[in-house]
């Protein structure tokens, strides 16, 4: 269970942490973020970015790490879904990110970019050029 941040102080780090990454200081932003999880380690939306920017620096399974911290804390959140299985599939986890994908569909039928990464991960599974659907 995703704990709140409880204090002004936390709350104003994990904004002072948003910003840096809004202005692509991912590094600063990451160690911000990673402070803040030793004060309040059930904070999901913040294992949650900082396994968006691992993802962004390319690194997957240190952006997988966090995340499925994430999804433990808070399993319902489509958004950590759908940033789990874009990782998945971007390093050959095929079934992996389908069945995430699946999970976001099942919750959100009209989903289109979770529709999208289904047929992807589909066809990277079976050898099909996703381009070839």
């Amino acid at each position: 269970m995703e704990t709140e941040i409880t204090t002004p102080e936390m709350r104003k780090a994990y904004e002072e942490a948003r910003g840096l990454i809004e202005s692509g200081s991912y590094d600063g932003a990451i160690k911000m973020l990673q402070d803040l999880l030793l004060v309040c380690p059930g904070h999901a939306r913040a294992h949650n970015d900082i396994g968006v920017l691992y993802s962004q620096r390319g690194e997957p399974k240190l952006a997988l790490e966090h995340m499925t911290s994430s999804l433990r804390l808070d399993p319902a959140n489509t958004g950590t879904m759908m940033n789990v299985a874009d990782v998945c599939l971007s390093v050959g986890m095929n079934d992996h990110a389908a069945k995430m994908y699946r999970l976001v569909l099942a919750g959100n039928p009209d989903d289109g970019d979770a529709a999208e990464g289904l047929a992807r991960a589909m066809g990277a599974a079976s050898g099909v050029a996703a381009g070839a659907m």
